[in-house]
């Protein structure tokens, strides 16, 4: 678990780009703003990193009113918690910063019995902040996912799971082994190189690749994410915008 969230989180000091999902049943009507509410920048990276952008919720099968409740839900629980998830990432960065220099010291096989020492305490100061960092996106998504049904939820925590694979949106909505996820991804660059240059695919490609797109929460994504970007899309630019 921590060398997986340590790898996810590398990117995210320059980029904060980790996603976690913990879905709970607190309610927020999206409607009431006030106080410092977010800047269409700090939101717009929220939503993005909690995987809520256009695209995954379009997939997951929200319309356009339910993206502008879940826009309204997150930029109501920023203006009410400003500064939880920024603490989490400027903790998250010291503490990862300090480890991988104490790390390098421990590798190279120079370290001192204390450097031995710091560094067994900045690793557990650096599980400590990554738990505390994904906690905060955590409650981001339980604020903006409060008025989703549980199919949605489902479907976005499986989208936010599955990134790592690289396949088309429809197909992270579902859940598979990693042997599945790598023949899959295997086939659909197969088909896609010998379509790119004029060559058959396979049978067995083919019969693989059919098989995920009858598979039945694949193929509501599809459905879903073609009958609902456009209006997800709208929808969404306009709530971050206001």
């Amino acid at each position: 678990m921590r060398s997986s969230l340590l790898i996810k989180s590398t990117a995210a000091c320059a980029l904060a780009g980790s996603l976690y999902f913990l879905f709970g049943h607190a309610t927020y009507a999206g409607a009431r703003v006030e106080g410092n509410a977010p800047d269409a920048a700090t939101l717009t990276s929220a939503l993005y990193r909690a995987g809520l952008d256009p695209t995954s919720l379009a997939a997951a099968g929200v319309n356009g009113s339910g993206a502008t409740t879940i826009v309204n839900n997150v930029k109501q629980y920023l203006t009410d918690h400003p500064n939880d998830l920024s603490t989490a990432d400027t903790n998250y960065c010291s503490a990862k910063a300090s480890a991988d220099a104490l790390r390098r010291i421990v590798q190279s096989g120079t370290a001192t019995s204390d450097q031995l020492t710091q560094y067994q305490s900045a690793a557990s100061t650096l599980d400590a902040a990554t738990t505390a960092r994904a906690t905060a996106l955590a409650s981001i998504v339980t604020a903006g996912v409060a008025n989703a049904n549980n199919d949605q939820k489902a479907a976005l925590q499986n989208i936010a799971a599955n990134q790592s694979w690289g396949v088309s949106i429809e197909y992270k909505a579902t859940t598979a082994t990693e042997a599945q996820w790598v023949a899959l991804r295997d086939a659909l660059a197969v088909k896609r190189i010998n379509t790119k240059y004029g060559v058959s695919v396979p049978d067995g490609v083919t019969t693989l690749i059919a098989t995920w797109d009858a598979k039945t929460d694949v193929a509501a994504a599809k459905t879903a994410f073609d009958s609902n970007l456009s209006s997800v899309t709208s929808a969404w630019n306009t709530g971050v915008a206001q």
